[in-house]
Order: structure tokens, then sequence, then C-alpha cells
């Protein structure tokens, strides 16, 4: 009896030992997928950083360089004029800067307005390519939501929506994402098409579900009334 309580006791340090290696392997492999995609947001951001700051700065210094010349050529005819045009070029100099400052903070976004913004940017694609009328509803939670979780409604909403336009004959398609009681975040995607009795689970549906699983979540597909999909996965994981 006592052999067989010493034999139970490590089978179940070991199994114990295991699920620990199991779960730390887990937190590392999320952990380092969220690394990856705040590092994907991040050379989004500094692109559009750039960009926005080389358009400003040529805007700015294209004209100030013109007029700093012309003062230069004027130095020794007109100080009056040469002086003019440099405070001239000193108050454009001061607005362009000003400028530049206001673009930087309007371009650093919190990370639920970089993930709100893919989705919108996609919705943009959508209406401008087809006749579809894409709606997307939100609450007031979504700062709740992290980068992993955003990648996973990008891609479900994507998908969703690649289905819907292939297949249902709809012209209206809802997208609702929301935080319930801080814990659980659904995303629901609903077109007015046609639906289906029975529904096929193709490699879309199937990868929108692993999707879900992969952080504990899962998928709800309904065909009875247009086509509905609804992703519901906890905020922690």
């Amino acid at each position: 009896h006592y052999t067989n309580s010493i034999e139970k006791l490590v089978k179940d340090t070991i199994t114990l030992k295991n699920k620990n290696e199991t779960l730390k392997n887990k937190i590392y492999r999320q952990e380092e997928f969220e690394s990856q995609l705040k590092y994907t947001f991040t050379l989004e951001e500094r692109n559009n950083i750039s960009q926005k700051i080389h358009d400003e700065l040529g805007h700015t210094l294209s004209g100030t360089v013109f007029q700093l010349e012309a003062a230069n050529l004027l130095l020794d005819k007109d100080m009056k004029k040469a002086k003019a045009l440099i405070s001239n070029t000193i108050d454009k100099l001061r607005d362009g800067m000003d400028n530049i400052r206001n673009t930087l903070k309007e371009i650093k976004p919190e990370k639920e307005q970089i993930g709100i913004s893919k989705i919108m940017l996609l919705i943009e694609e959508i209406r401008r390519s087809s006749d579809v009328e894409v709606i997307l509803f939100h609450d007031n939670y979504i700062d709740k939501i992290s980068f992993i979780h955003w990648k996973i409604i990008h891609d479900n909403v994507t998908e969703s929506i690649t289905n819907s336009l292939k297949h249902s004959g709809d012209n209206k398609i809802t997208i609702n994402i929301s935080v319930i009681n801080n814990k659980l975040i659904k995303l629901e995607i609903k077109d007015n098409g046609i639906g289906v009795k029975k529904i096929n689970k193709g490699m879309g549906i199937r990868g929108m579900e692993e999707r879900c699983e992969s952080i504990g979540g899962k998928l709800i597909v309904d065909g009875s009334d247009g086509f509905s999909i609804i992703s519901l996965f906890p905020i922690d994981f």
C-alpha cells in the first residue's frame, strides 16, 4: 500500500511537471506571437510617421529655402525686404515644426485605435470594390482588446467578408465588436444573404475555428437567417 502511494505520488508529480512545462511553453509562444504582432504594428506606425513627416518637411522646406535664397540676394540691395523675408521664413519654420509635432501626436495611436483602424481600412476597401454595404459597431471597451485579439478579429473579419461576397448574394454586412463583463470578447459578422440549411465547414471556417480555439475561444456559425459567424474568446487566456 505504501509503495503504491509513493508510485502514485511520483506519477502525479511527473504529470504536474509536464502540465507546467506545457503551460510555460504555451505562455512563451503567446508572448512571442504578441511580441511579433507589436513589432509589425510598430513598423506600420513608423512607416506612417516617416511618410507624414516627409510630406510635412517637404512642404515646409521647399518654401522656406526659396525665401532664404531670395533674402540672401536682397541683403546688399534692400536690407528691409531681406529682413522681412527672413522674418517670414522663421514664422513658416515655426508653423512647420508645430505641424510636425501635431502630426506625431495624431499618429501615435493606442493599440485599440490601431486595431479598429485596420478593420475600418478593410471595410473601406470592400466599399470601394463592391456594392455591399458594410456597417461596423463597437462598444466603448475595446481598449481591453490586446494585439493578439485584434489579429484574430482582423483575420476572422477578412475571412467572413470574403465568404459573404463569394457565396451569400448579400448587399449588407454588419460587424459588431464588443467586450462582455470585462471577461469575454464577442465578434459577430452577419450578412443579409440567402443563408444555408447545412453548414459546410470548409478551410475558411475551420481556420476561424482554429484561431478562436488557439486562445481558448470558440466559433458559432448560423445559416438560418442570412449567414452569421460569432467568434467568442476570453480576454485572459
